[in-house]
């Protein structure tokens, strides 16, 4: 062979790109030489160590197996394989150490065929935890199931001494809000064979999923809870008979079935739908309290009645529009609702004012119209000598019918009518009037 066709094959080679897996800490990013001790855990308990794969060589690599040889080993939160790792790339994942039992284990960790370390780890026979007989392992969460807010759950244990030799328990604590144990006899000597109940509490302090950590001598369980609103005893809305007409103020009250045992929150909304379909809503449909459509409720421990703002009574106005009203309550995890329909009724007139001028008189008269179809109106003038005048007709309708399309108010009006007069107009003392909508008729007079 020629000699400078091999040195120039020499060269190529000596120069050629290579990649490297090494197995590392991901804390320090110190490589793992020699054997890596996972540590010890308990019969049945997980164990996670995390591990980093990095290609610390100049080329890319093709990662197409990462896994473990030995009982009680497995590898968890690896990436989809085949991966490729470029210079200077991880991949991180879990070495999951679950002994079946008291002993020693050991196995092999590997990387494609060229990249092994030896892993090991330990478990003894000690403190096993018990519920109901059984043994606790931290691979499940312990549940409490739901509970409601005021309420306490209880979780009973038996913590056995399964060595021969006595066991020093030097850690028993718990932490998240609303989780305690009881009793906490810290340190307990349990001698062999012994055995020493204890109890997980949970409490919720406020409502939805609530989570805590139980640890055990290095061991770690995870507690959760599912926390509710209490419940209310049976709610009762009672109405004012006067809710059923427009244009008063009325109340409802809130009764309670049986006092509370414990505080309850909730709201009442007001929900309405005008029957008539000139017009918006009615604003002025609204609790007094707020000035609004709807209130917080509050009951106490031996409350009777659901409280708005410190009142048994929940004042509103029912409004100047016919529809229907719905009360909703919801207290704690139930729901109530009332429903009140106000019915259409001829127009209510509340004042009617004369004013006499200078050849002519001015009339001018507030109300309402809930069916908002107010339309003829007439009128009768009385003298002073108490002489009655014809009555004058005016049709109104397209008046009324445009204010009721522009105006926020529902159903109230206000009409302003002027006549031309012979004579002295400052002789007439009174008059009458009649308004008449798609219901009937409603009248009133000046004093």
């Amino acid at each position: 062979m020629n000699t400078r066709r091999m040195m120039l094959l020499g060269l190529a080679v000596a120069h050629a790109a290579w990649g490297q897996l090494v197995f590392m800490r991901p804390a320090d990013e110190a490589p793992i030489t020699g054997m890596l001790d996972v540590g010890s855990a308990a019969p049945g308990d997980i164990l996670d160590t995390g591990v980093r794969l990095r290609n610390l060589g100049s080329a890319a690599v093709i990662l197409s197996r990462l896994d473990v040889v030995g009982a009680g080993f497995t590898v968890e939160g690896k990436p989809a394989l085949p991966f490729t790792m470029a210079p200077g790339v991880n991949a991180d994942f879990r070495l999951r150490f679950r002994p079946n039992g008291s002993g020693s284990y050991s196995g092999t960790l590997q990387a494609n065929t060229t990249t092994f370390l030896l892993v090991r780890g330990t478990s003894s026979a000690g403190l096993v935890l018990l519920r109901d007989g059984l043994p606790v392992t931290n691979e499940r969460t312990l549940e409490f199931g739901t509970i409601t807010l005021g309420q306490r759950a209880r979780i009973g244990f038996v913590l056995r001494n399964d060595s021969a030799q006595d066991i020093t328990v030097r850690q028993l604590s718990v932490s998240g809000a609303g989780f305690s144990l009881a009793p906490v006899p810290l340190p307990s000597l349990l001698h062999a064979g012994e055995e020493a109940a204890f109890e997980l509490r949970c409490e919720p302090l406020r409502t939805g999923l609530v989570s805590g950590t139980m640890q055990l001598d290095g061991r770690t369980f995870a507690a959760a809870a599912l926390a509710r609103e209490p419940e209310a005893p049976d709610a009762l809305i009672e109405l004012d008979p006067q809710a059923a007409r427009s244009g008063k103020q009325s109340s409802l009250r809130i009764r309670l079935a049986s006092p509370a045992k414990l505080a309850v929150t909730g709201t009442l909304r007001l929900e309405f739908t005008p029957s008539v379909s000139a017009g918006a809503g009615d604003a002025a449909i609204q609790f007094l309290a707020n000035s609004s459509r709807g209130v917080a409720v509050q009951v106490m421990p031996g409350d009777s009645v659901g409280l708005v703002l410190g009142k048994p009574d929940v004042a509103f106005q029912t409004g100047t529009t016919a529809g229907v009203a719905v009360f909703r309550l919801n207290l704690g995890t139930q729901e109530r609702q009332v429903q009140v329909t106000i019915p259409p009724e001829a127009p209510m007139i509340d004042t009617v004012k004369l004013q006499p001028g200078q050849g002519s008189v001015e009339v001018t008269l507030t109300g309402f119209d809930n069916h908002r179809s107010a339309g003829n109106v007439v009128f009768t003038f009385t003298d002073q000598a108490g002489q009655e005048f014809p009555a004058v007709s005016a049709e109104a309708g397209p008046a009324f019918v445009q204010h009721f399309r522009e105006s926020e108010m529902g159903g109230m009006f206000r009409l302003t009518a002027r006549f031309p007069v012979t004579g002295d107009a400052s002789k007439l003392a009174r008059v009458a009037v009649k308004l008449a909508n798609g219901i009937g008729a409603g009248a009133g007079r000046s004093e």
